[in-house]
């Protein structure tokens, strides 16, 4: 895929996230204070669609070499969510969200960015040989 196309969904996905709230920090912190389950319904309905599109795909001939493996969950899932619960909450954005807020003007979301791409660098030079990954296992 070129460069403009993924340039342009990623812009569209980031113009979705931001019109239905979820790049807003005030509905993160509404939602992670259960004052609001917008945001929740949301996530469960996005997690759904792609669900199904992705059986619909592996069904279709469009589907044809795209392969869907089982993968094994491995100790480290369990703290890495937890690192990434808290990042969330203490940042008011997830790394999608956190490109959105950028894109719409909030310059405090590069702090989160950065993060990301430290944490993601750090995974890469300190944790991932101890969990046997690379960046090939994610081909």
């Amino acid at each position: 895929m070129g460069a403009a196309v993924q340039l342009a969904l990623g812009a569209l996905f980031g113009m979705v996230l931001t019109g239905t709230g979820a790049a807003d920090f005030d509905a993160m912190v509404r939602m992670f204070m259960f004052d609001e389950a917008h945001l929740f319904l949301l996530a469960a309905i996005t997690t759904l669609a792609a669900a199904v599109g992705i059986a619909l795909l592996l069904r279709s001939p469009l589907g044809e070499g795209v392969r869907a493996l089982p993968r094994r969950v491995h100790r480290g899932s369990m703290l890495g969510g937890v690192i990434f619960g808290v990042g969330w909450g203490l940042s008011g954005s997830c790394p999608g969200t956190a490109l959105a807020q950028i894109g719409s003007g909030h310059t405090v979301a590069l702090f989160t960015a950065a993060g990301v791409l430290l944490g993601n660098g750090l995974f890469e030079r300190v944790i991932a040989g101890r969990f046997g990954l690379s960046r090939d296992a994610c081909n």
